[in-house]
């Protein structure tokens, strides 16, 4: 028996804290997010033309800034 409560508490200790897996996941959570910015990066600059009723540079000129920001 005594074997066997010394085995658990073993285990116990052995788990890892709530600091511990908080700190796992705001460091795997900044990993995630510090590499976010590349997913844009195979997204191409608009060279289409754009519906007759819309000013095409003007939206492509929004279209790509909003590109460029998000490679940021």
């Amino acid at each position: 028996m005594r074997a066997q409560l010394q085995a658990l508490n073993a285990l116990i200790l052995a788990r890892a804290t709530p600091a511990e897996v908080a700190a796992a996941a705001n460091n795997a959570q900044s990993a995630v997010i510090s590499s976010s910015s590349s997913n844009s990066n195979s997204v191409n600059s608009i060279c289409q033309s754009a519906d007759g009723s819309y000013n095409q540079s003007q939206m492509q000129d929004v279209l790509n800034k909003l590109i460029q920001a998000l490679r940021r």
